[in-house]
């Protein structure tokens, strides 16, 4: 599970840097001419990354802008604490502590892959992120399954974590 949690930061470091590049392009006209110019001189694009229906008043711009990217932002931020918690969790599994813990975490890893899946077929880019999804699911049913049995609750239970502990991340 630490593996897991890892992963999905650096995926989710280049989704927050593709993204945001690519709502820049959007949102300024300038930019997104610039990002065209750029792709032309590397294969041969002709045009520009602005799209020209999103010709609004400047307040309106604004606004959008804000919106979208206050959103992106957003969903990326809950993407980054589900995998920080994973990875946490993934830690605390093999220090023996926390049972709950974990279990919550293995849960959690769980449920984000499972609703995933399912809006990863929203775009064509998360098409490509269902097979990641998969794995994830088969680990995080894989702990659910492992931290059920006993000889693992009891290797839990004879592995307290030191006083002053539950406030501390490892």
């Amino acid at each position: 599970m630490i593996v897991v949690g890892a992963v999905d930061h650096v995926f989710y470091g280049i989704s927050l840097l593709v993204g945001g590049l690519l709502l820049l392009a959007i949102m300024v006209p300038a930019v997104g001419d610039a990002f065209g110019d750029l792709l032309n001189a590397v294969n041969g694009f002709s045009g520009s990354l602005k799209i020209p229906f999103l010709e609004f008043p400047e307040v309106m711009v604004g606004a959008l802008v804000f919106l979208i990217v206050g959103l992106f932002f957003g969903w990326i931020v809950l993407h980054l604490a589900v995998a920080i918690y994973v990875a946490v969790s993934g830690r605390r599994m093999h220090l023996r502590r926390h049972h709950g813990w974990v279990t919550a975490g293995a849960w959690v890893l769980i449920i984000s892959s499972a609703l995933g899946m399912l809006l990863a077929f929203s775009s064509p880019a998360g098409v490509l992120t269902v097979f990641w999804r998969l794995i994830k699911l088969g680990i995080g049913i894989w702990a659910l399954v492992v931290l059920r049995q006993p000889a693992v609750r009891e290797a839990f239970k004879a592995n307290p974590a030191p006083a002053g502990a539950r406030a501390s991340v490892a």
